[in-house]
């Protein structure tokens, strides 16, 4: 992520973050380019790291190859 482009039709993102609101409960994300990706981000399932890009298609198919995936610094920043 950071500084990295993704780029296509199916394209979907899940990740968590603190909520800017209210520090003690988190945001989830669920977000897709088109309403494929948004239509299988509930396969992904609960035991993921902080953020996973992934192909709709992949997920259909019950890959886990995701494109990117990682965890935050202790800071929810991401490291280099």
């Amino acid at each position: 992520m950071g500084w990295r482009r993704f780029v296509g039709e199916d394209l979907g993102l899940k990740m968590i973050y603190p909520n800017p609101l209210n520090p003690e409960r988190y945001v989830v994300i669920n977000a897709g380019v088109t309403w494929k990706g948004v239509e299988f981000v509930h396969r992904l399932g609960r035991q993921l790291p902080d953020y996973v890009v992934f192909k709709a298609e992949s997920v259909r198919k019950g890959l886990k190859d995701y494109i990117a995936a990682g965890f935050f610094d202790r800071n929810w920043q991401l490291s280099e």
